[in-house]
This record gives structure tokens, C-alpha cells and sequence, in this order.
């Protein structure tokens, strides 16, 4: 008998429907096993556009603190459409507009969390300009995956 026919024998035994076994070996993620977020097609959409909704207020009446709250926004909407944020190949200067914007948001930001000197709440505005960048074009253009 085949390695794999006695495995699948196996799992039959054990995913039995009359066995109380069921319940804990049929539904088992195997180790090592992507377990990936099923969502209805559109209501990542819904629910992002409810966050960025909520954070527009935010942005108005304090930018400052609104601007880690967009960022982690933006970041996982991208993530969730599979763009590769930690491994983008292009060099700066010759990445897609989406990706530019994102980076210099990014950079921003992380200026603001240290203190960094010399920066402005026109240098927030710019990077919760691009942030929205982001979000539009994501919101407009890509695709659920």
C-alpha cells in the first residue's frame, strides 16, 4: 500500500462522522499550516473604509496622533493585498507611485516617533497626504486577493 493511501486511510478512521474524534482530529490545522483570513469578498473594503473614516477626524483635530494610527491602517490594508512591503526590489527612485508615497509616509513617521528635529506639521500633512494616497489607490484600484 502507497505511503499516501495509508495516511488517507488513517484520516478516514479518524474523521470518522460517528466518532467523538472529530471534533478534535478532523478540524486540526496540519503543523506548519497557512491559515489564511477568510473574509467575504468586499468587507475588508467595508471595514476599512470604516476605519479611515473614523481616522479623518482624527487627522483634522490632531495630526500629530493620527499619524501612527494611519500608518498601521495603510501597512496592513497593503498587506493584505500582498504587497511585498519588506522585500520591494526596486531601488528609491524607481518604484511605483503607490509604493513611493507609502515609503515616504513611512519615513515620516518614524521621524515623528523619535522627536526628530526639525520637523513640521507640514511634513505630517505631506505624509497623511500620501498615506490617503495610498488608501485611494488601494480603495480604487487593487483588487481583493
Amino acid at each position: 500500500m502507497p505511503a499516501f493511501a495509508a495516511e488517507r486511510d488513517l484520516a478516514r478512521r479518524r474523521c470518522n462522522p460517528s466518532s467523538r474524534a472529530v471534533r478534535f482530529e478532523c478540524f486540526r490545522p496540519s503543523p506548519g499550516a497557512h491559515l489564511s483570513r477568510m473574509v467575504e469578498p468586499g468587507l475588508d473594503l467595508h471595514e476599512w473604509e470604516t476605519e479611515w473614516a473614523q481616522l479623518e477626524e482624527a487627522m483634522e483635530e490632531s495630526p500629530v496622533e493620527a499619524l501612527p494610527e494611519v500608518h498601521e491602517l495603510v501597512t496592513r490594508m497593503l498587506r493584505e493585498r500582498q504587497v511585498p512591503l519588506d522585500e520591494i526590489a526596486e531601488p528609491p527612485g524607481e518604484e511605483d507611485e503607490l509604493v513611493s508615497a507609502y515609503r515616504a509616509a513611512a519615513e515620516v513617521r518614524e521621524l515623528v516617533e523619535r522627536d526628530a528635529p526639525g520637523m513640521s506639521l507640514g511634513d505630517v500633512a505631506a505624509a497623511l497626504e500620501n498615506y490617503r494616497l495610498v488608501y485611494q489607490t488601494l480603495i480604487a484600484e487593487r483588487a481583493a486577493p
